[in-house]
């Protein structure tokens, strides 16, 4: 089970995210591919009583939607007898090149029921992009890795601290190292976030560390993934300044001032409707009857 699963942005201008899915089909979709059931390998344990709970759907819209990503969209194959469904594009959104994640997924599918599962999910276009035992992939397995590994090389030259000239073997090994725990893109999130901290000159952290540095100390690049200390310590620090900022302050008391006077036009508008409403329910005097009677009353006296 693991903590936390990406998507990409692309999601949601995949074409038939945006011509076919509903919002709750986005919803479901997204539950899918994220709760904590998922396993590495795209195919996991789940009954349709688990999505209820979990989504709070009814147990019709569930089986509705399962039926509908199933055999309308062809996203999906779910089997009531061992509980266990397939998301058949699970790779293009959780490729990954490292061999442990490969050793991974190849433990999780000898662990699954019904092996027709993986047959689906081997068969789909595009689902075994990047993991090792595609055969022709293994043929070219050491140009890829030097291609991936530059990749992640240039990824750290983009953000300009201390520029590298050239992929040491040290680096590479250090690069390994880091994805025996950790994605490529974890790897490159993590280098984006080291940038905008030792860029923002008004933040007290202003280490330079070489890509070495960076890979091998033991909070180094760890500190700066989206659950690391130093992340969230920037965030945090930076949340705190906005809220100083003179212009916030001024923006938020417009904003709250201007919320104060929608709600005043609300108020005068309802009273302005319940006064009509008002002078409809009331009952119309009859002025002809009115004076006949005092007519008559005067008369008596």
């Amino acid at each position: 089970m693991a903590k936390y699963r990406y998507v990409y942005c692309e999601f949601w201008t995949d074409v038939d995210v945006i011509d076919k899915f509903s919002p709750e089909d986005r919803y479901f979709y997204l539950f899918l591919l994220t709760n904590p059931h998922t396993t590495q390998c795209g195919i996991y344990q789940i009954s349709t009583k688990q999505m209820e709970v979990e989504t709070g759907y009814n147990k019709d819209t569930v089986l509705t939607l399962i039926n509908r990503f199933e055999n309308e969209y062809d996203r999906i194959r779910y089997n009531e007898e061992t509980r266990e469904i397939a998301i058949l594009n699970w790779f293009k959104y959780n490729d990954s090149t490292s061999d442990n994640t490969v050793k991974c997924v190849e433990k999780e599918f000898a662990e699954v029921k019904d092996r027709g599962l993986i047959e689906e999910l081997r068969g789909y276009q595009g689902a075994t992009k990047g993991l090792a035992y595609n055969k022709k992939k293994k043929k070219h397995k050491k140009k890829h890795k030097s291609e991936f590994y530059m990749g992640l090389f240039n990824h750290w030259n983009s953000i300009q601290i201390i520029i590298h000239l050239n992929l040491t073997d040290d680096i590479i090994k250090a690069f390994d190292k880091r994805l025996n725990d950790n994605t490529e893109i974890e790897i490159k999130e993590s280098i984006d976030h080291y940038g905008v901290v030792i860029k923002d000159i008004n933040y007290f952290f202003n280490y330079e560390w070489t890509l070495l540095n960076f890979l091998n100390r033991q909070k180094g690049m760890l500190d700066f993934l989206a659950s690391g200390e130093k992340w969230l310590n920037y965030l945090t620090w930076k949340d705190t300044q906005k809220k100083k900022n003179p212009d916030y302050i001024r923006q938020k008391k417009e904003a709250q001032s201007t919320k104060k006077a929608e709600i005043y036009d609300k108020e005068q508008e309802q009273k302005k409707k319940d006064v009509a409403e008002f002078q409809k329910k009331k009952p119309k005097l009859n002025l002809t009857d009115e004076i006949y009677n005092k007519q008559v009353n005067s008369t008596k006296r």
